[in-house]
């Protein structure tokens, strides 16, 4: 996960501007991290036996 996050930082950079670090680094760590979490604790869960969940 993380070269595609440098690698999009830096096209971002390269198009944009050095001042927009401060907002990718808020956008690509912390939310893409929380979407991380939330996508691999769904599929934790969504293959867990249905005998488990009664």
């Amino acid at each position: 996960m993380n070269p595609h996050k440098v690698l999009a930082q830096a096209f971002i950079l390269q198009h944009l501007s050095v001042l927009f670090m401060p907002v990718l680094y808020i956008c690509m760590v912390a939310v893409l991290a929380a979407l991380v979490f939330v996508a691999l604790y769904s599929r934790a869960v969504s293959s867990a036996p249905r005998d488990a969940t009664v």
